[in-house]
C-alpha cells in the first residue's frame, strides 16, 4: 500500500469523487464504489448538499461563484459531522464510546474519564471506548480537501499527551460504590 493511501483507498480519489457528487445531483455511472466513497457519498445524502445545487452553466461567472459557495457550504457541514462534543473541534484520534457510539477526541475523553465515566453527549454509562479508525479515515479525507480546516500541530500535540488510549479497545472500570453505612 503506498504511504499517500489512507485504508487502501487514495485521498485524491475520494476528494475527486466529492466534487463529483458536489457537482452532479445523480452518482455518475464511472465513479467507483469503494466502501469509503460510500460512505462520503451516504454523507452528502444526509447533508442534502445535493438539493443546494441549481443547474448551473459551468462557463458563467456567477455559476462558478454560487457552486463554490455551495461546495465550501457542504465541506463545512461535513467538517460539523466530525466535532468533538466536548472541544467543538474536528476531532483528534477519535474514539467512540458504546453503547451510544458518540465519539470525541481521545484527549478530550481521556480528560472527561478522569472525573467521571459516562457519555460526554447523553450520559449513558460507557462500556467500552474504542478508536474510531473509519471516523479517522474520513476526517484525513477531508482535512486533505479543506487543509484549512486543520488544527494547530501544539494543540494536537497537547490532546496526544492526554490521551489514555494506547489500545484500540478500552474497557471501562464502573466506579467501586462506596458501602452505605
Amino acid at each position: 500500500m503506498r504511504s499517500d493511501q489512507v485504508n487502501g483507498v487514495d485521498p485524491s480519489d475520494e476528494i475527486s469523487f466529492v466534487l463529483e457528487l458536489l457537482q452532479s445531483p445523480a452518482v455518475p455511472d464511472s465513479v467507483p464504489c469503494s466502501s469509503a466513497s460510500s460512505r462520503v457519498q451516504k454523507m452528502l445524502d444526509q447533508l442534502s448538499c445535493e438539493d443546494s445545487l441549481p443547474s448551473l452553466n459551468p462557463s458563467s461567472t456567477s455559476d462558478k461563484r454560487q457552486k463554490r459557495e455551495v461546495e465550501e457550504d457542504c465541506f463545512k457541514k461535513m467538517a460539523e459531522q466530525y466535532e468533538c462534543g466536548i472541544c467543538y473541534e474536528i476531532m483528534h484520534d477519535p474514539v467512540q464510546v458504546t453503547p451510544c457510539l458518540h465519539a470525541f477526541c481521545a484527549g478530550c475523553l481521556s480528560s472527561w474519564f478522569n472525573k467521571q465515566k459516562d457519555c460526554p453527549s447523553c450520559r449513558k454509562e460507557v462500556s467500552t471506548a474504542a478508536k474510531g479508525f473509519q471516523i479517522k479515515s474520513a476526517i484525513e479525507m477531508l482535512l486533505t480537501a479543506k487543509p484549512e480546516f486543520k488544527r494547530d500541530p501544539s494543540e494536537l500535540a497537547k490532546l496526544d499527551d492526554q490521551s489514555m488510549f494506547t489500545r484500540d479497545v478500552y474497557v471501562v472500570e464502573k466506579p467501586v460504590a462506596e458501602p452505605l453505612p
